[in-house]
């Protein structure tokens, strides 16, 4: 966004617009489509490893595509690595660099910094890494069974336009101050921040540029969770109020955030309106499904073969957050998916002994959980 305010960039046009020799079929994606993660491109994260965000870009021409440009919204950091090459040609500064004298530098920030966590190892079959020393830098850890261990999440270069900074809670309030007060970006800049890119159907995406646009309290709420699991950021517009939370295990339950606003702020909870259930038997297997994920971790029966692989690890890292409500007193249905919506859906409302969750599931047409997500609102 500072780039678009210095006029050297426009959202809505198409890459090759700035880099005439990027692959055709990358080329003709917009900055937009690209920053919403609505480019229909596969991540490319656990498909190297890469030398550097050219290797990513020849790989990402190679693939096919998981959906056409602005059909839908696929998280994907294979987006931002093509974004860096246009950040950089339109600049004439490296990534970080421009990092650097747009945000770091301007807004006095001490504690932001990159590992340039490198492999060095001399000879085949050896393994030596080096990484700059970032003074205060809290150790990670996470559960392996029993036992707590030492973690550490290597980010490549070519991932450093969406990971892999190190910053302290006081750089980030300066960050988040100067956002609300217009000296980091101008209004206009903040508002598009705040829109979430409209899909070719008409429909919204889950992101903006960048961040995640969602409502929290029938309230606006824009940021991002990551790490990952270390970082829970969200600035809430509407109310004048920005949070951040940072921890030093591998998982954080991305809610953390949001309860602490209404800490400070509180705000009544949206009324749900209970509707009725045509089927109870099931709804009774996806409350034992939401109950024994706090025991047993992810049922993988319930689960496609795609949700079983990819969600089921991510369900089971958040089991020791989820567990502090402990198993649903209650389990009533508040919303479905439309008679023949080929999206099939179902929200309940769940009623704990500590508060509420919301858990939404998104079904396959035999009945399998392809996503479940759960959240106090």
């Amino acid at each position: 966004m500072r780039m678009v305010e210095q006029k050297k960039l426009t959202l809505a046009d198409p890459v090759s617009k700035y880099i005439a020799e990027m692959p055709p079929k990358l080329g003709q994606m917009t900055i937009m489509e690209l920053a919403s993660h609505s480019s229909g491109l596969p991540d490319a994260l656990n498909a190297g490893p890469f030398k550097d965000i050219y290797a990513v870009r020849d790989w990402a021409a190679s693939q096919p595509a998981l959906a056409q440009p602005g059909v839908q919204s696929i998280y994907s950091q294979t987006e931002f690595a093509i974004l860096t090459q246009v950040l950089e040609r339109v600049s004439g500064k490296t990534f970080d660099a421009l990092l650097n004298d747009e945000i770091i530098h301007p807004l006095g920030l001490t504690k932001t910094r990159y590992a340039y966590l490198e492999d060095v190892a001399p000879d085949p079959g050896t393994s030596v890494v080096s990484a700059r020393l970032i003074p205060g830098r809290a150790t990670a850890y996470r559960w392996i069974g029993s036992e707590q261990l030492r973690y550490e999440y290597t980010y490549p270069q070519w991932t450093h336009a969406d990971a892999g900074l190190f910053t302290s809670a006081s750089d980030l309030a300066r960050v988040l101050e100067a956002l609300q007060s217009n000296r980091l970006l101008n209004a206009t800049s903040r508002q598009t921040l705040a829109d979430a890119y409209i899909l070719r159907d008409g429909k919204r995406a889950q992101f903006g540029v960048a961040w995640i646009v969602r409502r929290w309290r029938n309230q606006l709420a824009i940021g991002h969770s990551g790490g990952p699991g270390y970082s829970d950021i969200w600035i809430y517009p509407d109310r004048g109020l920005a949070v951040a939370v940072l921890i030093n295990a591998h998982n954080v339950f991305p809610v953390l955030a949001d309860q602490i606003a209404d800490l400070v702020d509180p705000v009544k909870p949206p009324d749900h309106a209970v509707i009725s259930d045509s089927d109870p038997a099931f709804s009774k297997k996806l409350e034992t499904f939401a109950a024994n994920l706090v025991v047993n971790g992810a049922d993988r029966s319930m689960m496609s073969a795609d949700a079983a692989s990819k969600l089921g690890p991510l369900l089971d890292m958040l089991r020791p957050t989820v567990s502090i409500f402990g198993t649903p007193k209650s389990w009533q249905l508040i919303t479905r998916s439309a008679e023949g919506d080929p999206t099939r859906s179902r929200s309940y409302l769940a009623t704990y002994q500590s508060g509420e969750l919301v858990w939404t599931f998104t079904l396959t047409p035999d009945d399998k959980i392809a996503s479940v997500f759960a959240t106090p609102d």
